[in-house]
C-alpha cells in the first residue's frame, strides 16, 4: 500500500471511477458526483462528501477527516460488502442515503453516527458506535448487532432479520411508539431506558412494538 498525497481537491465526476487498490489518498477533500463511484480498499485522508457511490472490493476503507465536523459529509450510497468502514468526522457521522452492510459488515464512527429520516441501513452485520436511528434500520434476512448506545425514533423493519442490541437503547424521542418487525434481543449487559409519563402510547409513554420473537436479558430502566 503506498500513500498518494495530493494538494488539491479530488472530484469523482459522474461515469468516473477511482479505485484505491488498497492505497491511501490525502488530499484536502474527495467529493463524489452522483454516477461517480470509489471502490477498492484503502483510506481517505480528507473531508469526504458528494451523492454517488462508495463500493468496497477486497478490504476495508477508512474514510474522513477526524478533525473536521464535515469529515463525513457523504450523501450518496456506502456498500460494505461484508467488509469494515471507519468513518473519521470530529462530530457525529451522519450517514448517506442507503448504507448497505452485506453480509458481515462492519461500520464504526469515531464519534457516532445518526441515520436520518427517510434514510436506510440495510443488510447484516455490525454497528460499533453509538448510532442515532430516525431512519429505517432492516437486517433483511440476517442479524445487525448494536455495540454502541441506540436512540431515536426510527423503524427496524425486515421481518426475517434479528436486531441485537448489546447497551443501551432509548427509543423514541420524548417519548416514541417504535415498531420491530422482526424479533429483538437485548444482550446481558444493555439496558432499556423507558418514558413512562401517562397512559397514551407514543405521547405518554414509550412503547415497542414487536412483530417477532422478543428476548430479554437485560435491565429495564
Amino acid at each position: 500500500a503506498e500513500d498518494v498525497v495530493l494538494p488539491r481537491p479530488v472530484t469523482i465526476a459522474s461515469h468516473q471511477t477511482l479505485d484505491l487498490t488498497g492505497d491511501s489518498l490525502v488530499a484536502p477533500s474527495v467529493v463524489i458526483e452522483d454516477g461517480g463511484m470509489l471502490t477498492g480498499s484503502g483510506a481517505i485522508s480528507g473531508s469526504v462528501s458528494g451523492n454517488g457511490t462508495i463500493e468496497l472490493s477486497g478490504g476495508n476503507m477508512s474514510l474522513g477527516d477526524l478533525n473536521s465536523k464535515s469529515g463525513w459529509n457523504f450523501d450518496g450510497t456506502l456498500n460494505l460488502n461484508g467488509n469494515t468502514v471507519v468513518l473519521l468526522d470530529a462530530d457525529v457521522a451522519t450517514l448517506g442515503s442507503i448504507t448497505q452492510l452485506g453480509m458481515g459488515g462492519t461500520l464504526v464512527a469515531a464519534n457516532g453516527m445518526e441515520l436520518i429520516d427517510t434514510y436506510s441501513l440495510l443488510g447484516s452485520g455490525v454497528i460499533d458506535s453509538d448510532f442515532a436511528n430516525e431512519g429505517t434500520v432492516n437486517p433483511e434476512d440476517g442479524m445487525i448487532i448494536f455495540y454502541g448506545n441506540v436512540s431515536g425514533g426510527g423503524v427496524f423493519s425486515g421481518s426475517a432479520g434479528t436486531i441485537v442490541f448489546t447497551a443501551s437503547y432509548q427509543p423514541g424521542n420524548s417519548p416514541g411508539n417504535i415498531s420491530f418487525a422482526g424479533d429483538v434481543i437485548f444482550g446481558s449487559n444493555s439496558h432499556l431506558e423507558m418514558e413512562l409519563e401517562d397512559p397514551n402510547p407514543g405521547t405518554g409513554h414509550d412503547q415497542l412494538s414487536i412483530s417477532g420473537q422478543l428476548d430479554v436479558a437485560g435491565t429495564l430502566k
